[in-house]
């Protein structure tokens, strides 16, 4: 299957995690995201960047082939409020993720996105035995269209 992911094109040829906290993990803990789809990745992109100007960093979309097989954690074995917009939501959803890293127990992990109910974000353990399957088949510059703010 293919999953992807928008980075700044410095950054784009190599699968590092900054160990930066955010939604499905705490600060130190590495992981990496993905989307189900090129339009995700961006829609993901565009509201966690929302405070920089996309216009003026080289971006680039990394298409990766990733094996098939993964976890699924679904709305329905999330908390009320893992959605939300608020710190709680973070502190709601960043243990499920930390505790998948600790546990080791597969390479990837789908969980809902909250942006578009019904599609899905990917993260990436980096630390997993079956890292090296995973493969990039596309680097290509990407531009955020200038309505995106």
């Amino acid at each position: 299957m293919e999953i992807f992911r928008i980075t700044a094109t410095i950054w784009a040829s190599k699968l590092i995690a900054s160990g930066r906290a955010a939604r499905w993990n705490s600060k130190g803990v590495d992981m990496l995201y993905f989307a189900q789809s090129a339009a995700l990745a961006c829609l993901e992109n565009a509201v966690h960047r929302s405070t920089i100007d996309l216009q003026n960093i080289n971006f680039s979309l990394i298409t990766v082939q990733a094996p098939s097989d993964f976890k699924v954690i679904n709305e329905s074995d999330l908390p009320i409020g893992w959605n939300e917009l608020t710190p709680f939501a973070f502190d709601l959803c960043r243990p499920v993720g930390d505790s998948w890293i600790l546990s080791n127990s597969s390479l990837l992990l789908r969980v809902p996105s909250k942006i578009i109910p019904g599609e899905y974000n990917f993260l990436v353990n980096p630390k997993h035995s079956d890292f090296d399957k995973l493969k990039i088949v596309d680097i290509s510059p990407f531009a955020f269209d200038s309505r995106i703010k």
